[in-house]
């Protein structure tokens, strides 16, 4: 039996899907327990942002793609220039979020749905201080790259990168796409027969995961550009083979390798397991990443 006194909620809410195995016609087998967190470089506190211009937050899904939305704290329409604000990953390569060759034309169908990565911005509104019905309208949207179609019968559809992009006062947008960190997605693969891994680095220079964010803003109709600049590393990464053993014991031993781990501001566990309708689903997260200037 689990103690549930001897772990935190959040972390005995990562093991409840498990428990929910037995429809599958194949045995469940969990080949290792996985955590991860994610750090912001000089991080300044959440909550302390009464004469900021701009807030800005991070989700990053189970796949390894980081999903932006940028609040406009003025009373002024803010610029976001796409042209001048990029993703920096792992390796070094920048990425702009506007690409002048997306030119794409379809055929409209009677079809409605989006695809692409699903981070739900009812996650990170209320980090952005979205609340209210814009609150609650916000927490059916799915954001990170999800391409919509429309219903319609007459016409075609052309989809294309702007330059800019206006944010009316105290709005908020999501950044027109989304972009994978190398090598932070937690694949099963990876870690099959592997000796456990309990790994943490203290800055974002240790660490071998660390990406950035650059948004290039204007308040004053584009006379003049800011950027804010968030530098963002994966701070602690522990896996735990299953083998004779439960994967609540793999989470214990994940908690006791990190006694801090539900404290972070970004954090997951995953349990990777052979059911392929559960090796996304199975992973917890917690958190968001929030920077302001």
């Amino acid at each position: 039996m689990l103690n549930k006194q001897s772990i935190p909620k959040a972390v005995v809410a990562a093991i409840l899907p498990l428990l929910l195995t037995s429809c599958f016609s194949d045995p469940l087998l969990t080949c290792a327990v996985q955590y991860q967190s994610v750090r912001i470089e000089q991080a300044k506190h959440p909550d302390k942002h009464e004469n900021a211009e701009i807030k800005v937050a991070y989700c990053i899904s189970q796949s390894g793609e980081l999903a932006v939305a940028v609040r406009n704290l003025t009373n002024e329409r803010m610029i976001v220039d796409q042209t001048k604000s990029f993703f920096v990953n792992s390796s070094g390569i920048s990425n702009a979020y506007y690409d002048p060759t997306v030119r794409t034309t379809t055929e409209a169908t009677s079809k409605g749905g989006t695809t692409g990565a699903s981070v739900n911005l009812g996650a990170i509104s209320s980090a952005l201080g979205v609340g209210g019905a814009v609150g609650s309208l916000l927490g059916g949207i799915n954001v990170g790259g999800a391409q919509s179609s429309v219903t319609t019968v007459t016409n075609s559809i052309q989809s294309y990168d702007l330059p800019q992009v206006g944010i009316g006062p105290q709005g908020t947008i999501q950044m027109s796409k989304y972009f994978e960190i190398s090598n932070i997605a937690l694949r099963y693969n990876d870690y099959v027969n592997t000796p456990p891994i309990n790994n943490h680095y203290s800055t974002r220079a240790d660490s071998p995961i660390q990406f950035c964010v650059a948004i290039c803003y204007s308040v004053d109709n584009g006379e003049s550009f800011k950027t804010l600049t968030t530098n963002m590393y994966v701070n602690s990464r522990i896996v735990v083979p299953v083998t004779s053993k439960t994967v609540n014991d793999g989470i214990r031993q994940i908690y006791t390798f990190k006694p801090d781990a539900v404290n972070e501001p970004y954090w997951w566990i995953a349990t990777l397991n052979n059911q392929p309708k559960l090796k996304h689903l199975s992973t917890y997260f917690n958190g968001v990443l929030v920077d302001y200037q």
